[in-house]
């Protein structure tokens, strides 16, 4: 891991370039989105944006058109952290009777 913060080699900064992505494409928050449903919906809508967030990262990587980064690189770190969180979102979905009690240990996306 580096001292220093992802992009601050390039001057930019992820936060707010995330931000001005989402601001730009008119996403709307969680509150807008979710604020009339309930926690089973909102845990639903979680998890897809999730799985979501995993393809594109995932496939943002495998087209760098550079070689393959290094297994303890910040992005392939960041993607082994949301894998794990999407696995986490499929425990307690199963938990809750979203998913198939087994689904969470299946690997099954």
């Amino acid at each position: 891991m580096t001292d220093t913060a992802p992009g601050s080699e390039t001057g930019t900064d992820p936060f707010e370039l995330a931000q001005s992505e989402l601001k730009a494409n008119t996403v709307p928050t969680p509150d807008d989105v979710l604020l009339d449903v309930g926690p089973l919906a909102a845990l639903w809508y979680a998890r897809e944006t999730a799985y979501y967030a995993m393809r594109l990262m995932s496939a943002t990587l495998s087209l760098t058109g550079t070689d393959d980064p290094d297994d303890g690189s910040e992005p392939v770190q960041a993607l082994a952290a949301l894998s794990v969180a999407c696995g986490q979102l499929d425990g307690a979905c199963s938990l809750l009777g979203l998913l198939p009690a087994d689904y969470a240990n299946s690997g099954t996306p």
